[in-house]
């Protein structure tokens, strides 16, 4: 379902006008959740440069860059579902098993290919 249990957190309960004093409270709670929000991202952002980099030093170009579009996929997909409650269906979860299948066998057929040369 649309949403999940991150985003009823945030919404919270029907407003009330009696309630000013719980009204700011979400509010800020919210905020909050939105910054750290933010801030994940950031930092997951840096730390997918980073790694990326230290791969590029230590692979070849197609390495990185297929393992790389592989584990961005699978990770989203897993945040998704464990912070959205997003919905998984059974395409989803072939289509990751095909495309971690997929790369593999780039990355092997590469590492052959520059064995024989």
């Amino acid at each position: 379902a649309a949403g999940g249990a991150l985003m009823r957190f945030i919404g919270g309960r029907a407003h009330d006008d009696a309630s000013d004093a719980s009204l700011g409270t979400r509010l800020v709670s919210g905020h909050l959740v939105q910054l750290s929000l933010i801030g994940g991202y950031v930092l997951s952002q840096c730390l997918m440069f980073t790694f990326h980099n230290r791969g590029l030093r230590a692979l070849p170009l197609l390495h990185v860059t297929v393992l790389n579009l592989a584990a961005n996929a699978v990770a989203s997909t897993v945040l998704g579902l464990a912070l959205f409650g997003e919905a998984v269906a059974a395409k989803t979860v072939l289509g990751l098993c095909l495309l971690v299948t997929g790369s593999s066998l780039i990355v092997r057929g590469e590492g052959k290919k520059a064995k024989r040369a």
